[in-house]
């Protein structure tokens, strides 16, 4: 984020908002891809909505068990890109929920370190 003339409290406001937004259309991104992979592996696949679920989830995070494989060719051809559209809504997710543990951090050791400094020295 650019530096715009605003005073840091500002700033640090933006950079909070821009993390909350980044987690929200990430997960529902993440709903999004797996309601689509669901419906997807169960109409091309022939899987149970369950087992669907299962495998869009599994492929999602890469885990890939190997109990369940698509058989079909267009399974084979969309599952990688299901494969990578994970990794890319997982990297989203976890940069945005890191700027906002960390913007956390940074909040409440500063409150820290205005209480130490306003304790009368002995």
């Amino acid at each position: 984020m650019k530096y715009d003339g605003t005073d840091n409290k500002d700033l640090d406001d933006k950079m909070h908002q821009e993390a909350k937004l980044q987690i929200g259309v990430t997960v529902i991104s993440a709903i999004l891809v797996i309601l689509i992979g669901m419906m997807f592996y169960h109409t091309y696949e022939g899987l149970s909505l369950l087992d669907s679920w299962y495998f869009i989830v599994i492929t999602l995070t890469t885990v890939g068990y190997g109990d369940i494989t698509p058989h079909t060719s267009i399974g084979k051809f969309i599952t990688p890109i299901f494969i990578l559209t994970g990794i890319g809504i997982m990297t989203s997710l976890i940069t945005g929920m890191n700027k906002y543990i960390m913007k956390r951090r940074v909040e409440r050791a500063g409150k820290r370190a205005k209480k130490v400094r306003k304790q009368p020295q002995t």
